[in-house]
């Protein structure tokens, strides 16, 4: 967990991970673990099944703040090249 909450730091812009929300800091630590150690499921399914989750128990702004907090990580994972 210590790794994941490192790679979510580095992609939350002027928030700290303990102040999140906790459903938004559990969706967000599920869908990082898919994308940083999971290479079978694909980083953009792990983005969107976190949003949806984030649009059935987060609050009214957490899905676009898991969706950009996720795709900022997706950015720093992916290869030089790739979109």
């Amino acid at each position: 967990m210590d790794e994941v909450d490192e790679w979510l730091r580095q992609s939350l812009d002027n928030w700290r991970l303990d102040r999140l929300a906790a459903v938004d800091r559990a969706v967000l630590r599920l869908a990082a673990t898919e994308m940083v150690f999971l290479e079978e499921i694909p980083p953009r399914v792990s983005i969107q099944e976190a949003v949806r989750l984030a649009e059935q128990y987060g609050g009214p702004d957490s899905p676009r703040f898991v969706n950009g907090v996720l795709d900022a990580l997706y950015r720093r994972l992916a290869p030089v090249g790739e979109p």
